[in-house]
């Protein structure tokens, strides 16, 4: 062992699991740190990865309500606070070196199914290498076509990032494999750990992160991978699948968190009482000079291995979307799905919602093996884009596909002082490129977009809870319990006002995006109209004025269109 090394988990690693008999489903009540918004911004950073559409669909046929069967921290943390504290841009640095942790335990993890583990070399492939091509294991053999199409080779890490930051971003590091201490049994994943049920392992996740480490530092210097004195990010694999193929609380569920937070949840599993004054800086991991904290955990392979939902499934190829998904955390964007499960939100146009899932071809061996690019919003907030403002008269504007170039259009509401607007992009499904997941919807042409900054302020890490599709788009509708809000802070203009995504009808479909003579005004449907009577000029109270008319697509995959005010 490297010297530095240092246990910051109350009280050492063996006093941290509590194994016991005795089991109740209450969770920590979080919302009484409301005095400290350290806690707050600490508790925020726990953001797992959406349900695919299967996963939710076979829920659902067997009674079980998906918004309850997530970890805790997804139903109770509170989630309102930017650790920021600005929804400005937050631009991220070009090289980001990455350390992955593949995990060895001494026992198999659940699953009914025999498979091959994943060689080394296919993993680093997946995360850090230009060519990823697991149809050449004798298990993936049968996936390398679907109905003659083949499978893409090139669905990495580095590459995704690569095109989505238009060249910004290089992923670059390594996959190591670490020999754990204990089996996979000894952290009680989905069973009773002192107070609680341990379901996806949440209350014993900082053991299992600190032993990971601890073991990794024979071989890792990750004073290597630190900024400022801190690692950024460690991924973190572990064998089997993931809770988010099936909702099996007995197996991880992946997400980014923070150890310290994580440590916390696992002190209070000793007897059920939330610890007075944590010092989360004192709960990170101190290893060769540096702190480790934040990590994101995920599967090595897909599927429904252990039958929770019915019939085994898979194993599946491992894919780039959740590591993808999880990796945008590290960089600081919130989730952009419905945490509640009962709507879509921004649906399958980012990958911060369900668009981690997308594929190509079009079945389930797939999922997830071409996440499509971020929303306009998430590329400005990460720097990534600058998008052209225009808040008076009008412009002709030719934007080229945004999964090969950059270029957004803002229409800043009157009125809102820069906190409401619509972002314009122009999604196509691109051959070769990420954005041909698109394809499974159909969709193509401009994504309009409504931004409420004013919510994000709010609730940074949840902005997407509560649904509004009422025409006039000022309405009060029920206020959402878990954040207070009444309408997204993001969400997507649907062409054909159906509000799919809204009434959780699908993820996404051909009618949504804006196609050649369509047109989006303050009298179309759906209309320009703002979210507040307070905002906008006008004959009504909330009109903006705002247009977006000459929609043309050109046969180059670019659209034409002339965006502006009314006078």
């Amino acid at each position: 062992m490297k010297k530095g090394w240092k246990i910051s988990l109350f009280g050492g690693v063996t006093s941290a699991l509590i194994l016991s008999s005795a089991a109740a489903n209450s969770v920590p009540n979080v919302q009484a740190k409301k005095a400290d918004a350290s806690i707050h911004n600490r508790t925020a950073a726990y953001e797992g990865v959406k349900l695919p559409e299967e996963v939710i669909a076979a829920a659902k046929k067997k009674g079980i309500d998906v918004a309850t069967h997530q970890p805790a921290h997804l139903i109770k943390g509170p989630h309102e606070l930017n650790p920021k504290g600005t929804v400005g841009i937050q631009p991220i640095t070009s090289e980001q070196k990455v350390i992955a942790l593949y995990l060895k335990f001494p026992d198999e993890v659940p699953t009914k199914v025999s498979y091959d583990h994943m060689p080394l070399g296919q993993l680093n492939d997946l995360l850090f290498g230009e060519e990823y091509n697991p149809y050449t294991m004798n298990q993936f053999d049968k996936y390398t076509t679907y109905n003659g199409t083949p499978a893409p080779t090139n669905r990495t890490l580095k590459n995704y990032y690569k095109e989505a930051s238009y060249g910004k971003v290089n992923v670059t590091g390594e996959v190591v494999e670490v020999q754990m201490p204990h089996p996979y049994s000894y952290y009680e994943i989905g069973k009773p750990v002192g107070v609680v049920s341990n379901d996806y392992g949440d209350y014993t996740m900082a053991l299992l992160v600190n032993d990971a480490v601890k073991a990794a530092d024979a071989q890792v210097d990750f004073s290597q991978f630190a900024v400022n004195g801190e690692v950024p990010n460690i991924f973190l694999i572990h064998p089997g699948t993931g809770a988010e193929w099936n909702l099996d609380p007995s197996i991880i569920w992946s997400h980014k968190w923070e150890v310290s937070e994580a440590a916390y949840y696992n002190e209070y599993a000793q007897n059920g009482v939330e610890p007075a004054n944590w010092d989360y800086e004192a709960h990170k991991i101190t290893v060769d000079g540096v702190k480790v904290n934040s990590y994101a955990i995920e599967p090595e392979v897909g599927g429904d291995l252990t039958g929770y939902l019915g019939a085994v499934s898979g194993p599946y190829p491992p894919q780039v979307g959740v590591y993808a998904h999880e990796f945008g955390h590290v960089l600081g964007l919130p989730d952009l799905y419905d945490y509640g499960y009962d709507s879509e939100a921004v649906g399958a146009y980012t990958i911060m919602a369900s668009g981690s899932w997308t594929r190509y071809p079009n079945a389930a061996p797939y999922s997830g093996n071409s996440p499509v690019h971020f929303d306009a919003w998430s590329k400005i907030f990460l720097g990534i884009e600058t998008p052209v403002t225009v808040d008076a008269g009008q412009k002709t504007f030719t934007l080229k596909p945004a999964s090969g170039e950059k270029g957004a259009v803002k229409l800043v509401v009157p009125g809102s002082h820069g906190s409401e607007y619509f972002l314009i992009e122009n999604r196509q499904q691109q051959q070769g490129t990420f954005d041909l997941g698109l394809s499974r919807y159909g969709s193509h042409g401009l994504a309009i977009y409504h931004v409420d900054e004013n919510v994000l302020k709010r609730n940074f890490w949840r902005p997407n809870e509560a649904q509004n599709w009422f025409q006039s788009r000022k309405q009060q509708v029920n206020v959402d319990p878990s954040t207070g809000e009444t309408h997204y802070g993001i969400s997507v203009m649907q062409a054909d006002n159906q509000w799919n995504l809204e009434r959780n009808s699908n993820s996404g479909d051909a009618g949504d995006l804006y196609t050649t003579g369509k047109v989006f005004s303050p009298t179309s449907t759906p209309n320009s109209g703002s979210y507040y009577f307070s905002n906008g000029s006008g004959t009504s109270a909330n009109y903006t004025g705002i247009f977006v008319k000459n929609i043309k697509e050109n046969s180059d995959g670019s659209i034409s269109f002339t965006a502006g005010f009314e006078k």
